[in-house]
């Protein structure tokens, strides 16, 4: 989806989880930015957004890195609840994109990732994919 696309800047970002919760929706997402160089006839280049957590209720919208978001876990900012239902949501996405769950478990394996190093919420939602298929 575009994101506050100006002269300078055009950003793409994509939505790996959703949550609803009381009068609020949260996204977990991550994208890209294309910004011009100020010279006239250069290309763009690319530049990675780290992934955010967005917390969207009425005609507000807030959000911090999702990193952060997960590390912090404040209660105040976003409910515990809202974390689990992203990561589950987010794996949910990640296994339809991969083409199963068996495909999901092999990449995962593939990229070495530190199941100790997830937040507690990505740890309960990703286990299943962590260690030999049931």
């Amino acid at each position: 989806m575009p994101m506050a696309d100006n002269e300078t800047w055009a950003t793409r970002e994509w939505i790996f989880g959703v949550a609803t919760h009381s009068t609020a929706t949260y996204y977990l997402v991550n994208g890209y930015s294309k910004r011009r160089n100020p010279k006239p006839g250069q290309r763009l280049y690319f530049q990675h957004i780290d992934g955010g957590v967005y917390k969207v209720a009425g005609k507000e919208c807030n959000g911090d890195p999702a990193r952060e978001t997960f590390v912090a876990r404040d209660p105040k900012q976003i409910p515990r609840e809202v974390l689990q239902e992203l990561a589950q949501d987010l794996v949910t996405r990640l296994a339809r994109a991969a083409g199963s769950t068996q495909r999901l478990r092999a990449e995962i394996k593939k990229q070495r990732i530190d199941f100790h190093r997830l937040s507690p919420e990505m740890q309960e939602a990703f286990k299943p994919y962590f260690g030999p298929a049931h």
